[in-house]
């Protein structure tokens, strides 16, 4: 239901309204505020599991973006603790490719693949 949601608000409500649900914004690559030594919560592991599997389920193929959000808005009712971080890089034509992850801890919860390729914009924290 959180993807569906996440999705939908994208596409009717404008940016800067939504990030204002995220928490602090931090310029550029924030450190790991949130890490617990290596423990891996398994409810946080549960978000993300269930994301994936949600967006590999859905007619629609849901973004990095929609998926952060998703998980976002899901560790947020739980009282969890997340950063959600927007990048680019500079793809082989010159084109710029946009990419969105979460995180909470050391879990990557979303758009878990080439991050070190990005360079990180803003993160939101909270």
């Amino acid at each position: 239901m959180s993807l569906a949601v996440a999705q939908l608000a994208l596409y009717v409500v404008p940016f800067r309204v939504i990030a204002g649900y995220f928490g602090k914004t931090l310029p550029g690559n924030p450190p790991a505020p949130f890490s617990k030594g290596g423990n891996v919560d398994p409810i946080v592991l549960g978000i993300g599991t269930a994301i994936g599997s949600m967006a590999r389920r859905l007619p629609w193929k849901p973004k990095c973006l929609a998926q952060a959000i998703a998980g976002k808005i899901m560790l947020k009712r739980r009282y969890i603790p997340s950063a959600l971080y927007l990048g680019v890089r500079k793809e082989a034509d010159r084109s710029l490719a946009a990419h969105a992850w979460l995180r909470s801890g050391d879990i990557i919860l979303t758009g878990n693949y080439q991050l070190d390729t990005y360079t990180v914009l803003s993160a939101f924290i909270g």
